[in-house]
């Protein structure tokens, strides 16, 4: 008598917490592992390309699912061991599994693919100027805050969704940055203040940001809310404050919109600084609450000698420094002597600019965003120019207004290889020769990267 066939395996439901088998191909631009569930793709934070993986779905929406690594069944050669307890549920880093020397290449080549789709494949790509910390670089926190039956926590959402994950101990955070959260949840745990909710459009503390100096000792702490709120406010900011040493300021910022911007527009000292004194080489600058100014001190100002450096033979002659920030470029420019002219939008950031550069013989700053003054700047007498603009890159009215600095050298620092590659495209066909890009890890252990680019003109 011939035994019943046994049925055939059936797969697991693609549904959250479900596990499934896959291999990974390539990593997309946020460095997650591409694998496929039927026709929808899975993105895999820490998986590595040619891994087969045990993954747990996270999220599973109509065109995407997100999972996590559950079990690593075929290993890569360039997989490492995570040194972070928090690695397999926090969705901060990303790459912690690769290898640094496999990290590196990958973010020079994901900064040479995108110039090979524009067109520039010719272009001379360095290898990734490595970062010289692996861990503790990150001298900015910015997390969410979240009541749960066991109080206010703050934390950042999993991915795809308002799921928060409590990062406590977070070894990309440099050291007085987590001492000065710990110190802000002790505090938060003692006030019991109303949490703000997105769905409800209620309550009062949206999120709580940290900035470190990068000389270790002092921070800076931002409290978003959603309105100026009780006058509990000025109590908890000094409770922050006798809870860590290292808090220079506490600052309220009114954050009223129903959006996913980081901050308002009103920053309202609390108690102690509304500014630190930040180093940047052997420059001291002022960075106020709300004015960008790197993640990584270290190799922002790396970048910023790269700049001056890269600037000593050009042509004699002004420099405009657009998208200029603080004047952490400014500065070495003007003190190497070259008349510099910084443009930075209205803002905090312009503001800290003209007073860093105050005392700096032969700097002028501009308060105007750089799409709306272009037509007033002194590009025809211009020999360097160096952008460093947002995310999306250069808008029209800037790159035509680059036309007219037709013997100009050009440095462009940029954030987003996309956005990066289709400028330096544009700036050749106007007439520059791309000489060279160099990569940066700005984020160790993350997908980010930063890019230095170099234009001449091709006569």
């Amino acid at each position: 008598m011939t035994a019943p066939a046994s049925p055939a395996p059936s797969s697991p439901p693609v549904v959250p917490g479900a596990v499934h088998r896959v291999v990974v191909g390539d990593r997309d631009a946020h460095g997650r592992g591409l694998a496929t569930l039927g026709r929808r793709p899975l993105r895999v934070p820490n998986a590595l390309p040619g891994e087969t993986l045990d993954v747990r779905l996270d999220h599973v929406g109509r065109h995407l699912a997100v999972g996590r690594v559950a079990n690593v069944v075929t290993p890569s050669p360039d997989r490492v061991a995570d040194a972070c307890p928090l690695g397999a549920t926090c969705p901060g880093c990303g790459l912690r599994t690769t290898s640094p020397t496999a990290r590196l290449a990958w973010k020079r080549n994901r900064v040479a693919r995108a110039l090979a789709d524009a067109g520039l494949g010719a272009v001379d790509m360095a290898a990734t100027e490595a970062a010289p910390r692996e861990d503790g670089w990150r001298h900015k926190a910015y997390l969410t805050a979240r009541r749960t039956s066991d109080g206010v926590h703050l934390g950042l959402f999993a991915e795809g969704t308002h799921r928060l994950v409590r990062i406590e101990g977070c070894l990309a955070h440099a050291p007085h940055v987590e001492a000065t959260l710990d110190a802000v949840r002790r505090a938060l745990a003692e006030a019991n203040p109303s949490v703000y909710d997105e769905r409800a459009k209620a309550g009062w503390l949206r999120a709580v940001a940290v900035r470190g100096a990068g000389n270790g000792r002092a921070t800076l702490v931002t409290l978003v809310v959603a309105d100026r709120g009780p006058d509990g406010a000025h109590a908890l900011a000094g409770a922050i404050r006798r809870a860590s040493r290292h808090v220079a300021g506490v600052v309220l910022n009114e954050h009223p919109e129903a959006s996913n911007a980081p901050f308002g527009p009103r920053f309202q000292p609390l108690d102690g600084r509304a500014d630190l004194d930040e180093t940047s080489g052997p420059h001291t600058l002022r960075v106020s609450a709300g004015a960008f100014f790197q993640v990584n001190p270290a190799v922002g100002a790396a970048m910023a000698d790269r700049i001056a450096a890269l600037a000593v033979d050009a042509r004699p002659g002004r420099a405009l420094d657009l998208y200029g920030g603080v004047g952490a470029t400014a500065i070495r420019l003007a003190g190497a002597g070259r008349p510099v002219t910084l443009v930075e939008a209205p803002g905090a950031a312009a503001a800290d600019a003209q007073f860093n550069l105050r005392s700096v013989r032969g700097s002028t700053v501009v308060e105007g965003r750089v799409e709306d003054v272009a037509g007033t700047l002194p590009f025809a007498t211009t020999s360097v120019i160096v952008v460093n603009p947002p995310r999306s890159g250069l808008q029209p009215a800037v790159l035509e207004a680059l036309s007219n600095a037709p013997k100009a050298r050009v440095i462009y620092a940029s954030c987003d290889p996309a956005s990066l590659a289709r400028d330096l495209s544009r700036l050749v066909a106007k007439g520059w020769r791309a000489r060279g890009v160099t990569p940066f890890d700005m984020m160790p252990q993350t997908p980010h990267v930063e890019a230095l680019a170099v234009l001449d003109p091709a006569d």
